[in-house]
């Protein structure tokens, strides 16, 4: 399995099944344009629509607390942070979750999956299957087929294993092993970074070997592969010396 090939991941309606709790949709999504719009043609289904304040991770998980609404929209980059990390949290509410997204990376999206997202739909779907597809979650209608669902939760576990050993070996570095590697992640070279934080090109050096040595890895490239798993803008280089 690879990249999806499929955009949206849900099932037409067919007979529709009564909804059964309040049909509140609180939509989670950091361009504002599109939370809009998607708010005002759910408004029209008849729903209860509410388009989250995006200040923080926090912020959202209190807005949907006195929300209380029955489905997210969520969408999986929200100003380079991770929204898989508010999965678990929402569904703990009580909240179904929907991802609504433009990511086309199949493991990234089976993750989602197996912390509790009912599916996902691409933004470069038809508007009306994103609309189709938050209805029939709120319908109880699954979205995947038994078999599929299987198989992706087996690839998110898998996605989610490797990403907590990257974030151990992580955890091992120094702040400065840290901004090095953010550094590198940019497409800075050894020189490049020396120059930056005014220290010898031998001290990055160093520093690169210790990242190296930390993430079990032998190239740079490879440094870098494993480290955009779980860098955030917290680890852009500050200073060095």
């Amino acid at each position: 399995m690879g990249e999806v090939t499929s955009a949206a991941r849900y099932q037409p309606l067919e007979c529709p099944a009564p909804i059964t709790r309040a049909a509140s949709i609180l939509v989670v999504e950091d361009h504002e344009m599109l939370a809009q719009t998607l708010a005002l043609a759910l408004s029209a289904r008849g729903f209860d629509c509410t388009v989250a304040q995006l200040t923080g991770p926090e912020t959202v998980l209190d807005q949907a607390a006195r929300f209380r609404p029955a489905l997210v929209l969520l969408d999986l980059n929200l100003d380079e942070r991770d929204g898989r990390d508010l999965i678990p949290k929402l569904r703990a509410i009580g909240a179904k979750v929907l991802v609504v997204t433009g990511c086309t990376d199949l493991s990234q999206l089976a993750a989602a999956v197996a912390l509790g997202a009912s599916g996902w739909v691409s933004k470069a779907q038809p508007f009306e299957r994103l609309l189709d597809a938050a209805e029939s979650v709120l319908r109880n209608r699954p979205l995947l087929g038994d078999a599929e669902y299987e198989e992706l939760m087996q690839l998110g576990r898998t996605r989610l294993e490797a990403e907590l050993e990257v974030k151990q070996r992580i955890a091992q570095l120094t702040v400065r092993e840290r901004e090095v590697l953010w550094a590198l992640s940019e497409g800075e070279n050894a020189g490049d970074i020396a120059k930056d934080f005014v220290v010898s090109i031998g001290t990055v050096r160093s520093h690169i070997q210790g990242i190296l040595g930390k993430l079990g890895v032998s190239s740079q490239l490879a440094a870098v592969a494993r480290a955009r798993l779980l860098l955030t803008p917290d680890d852009a280089p500050r200073r060095l010396g």
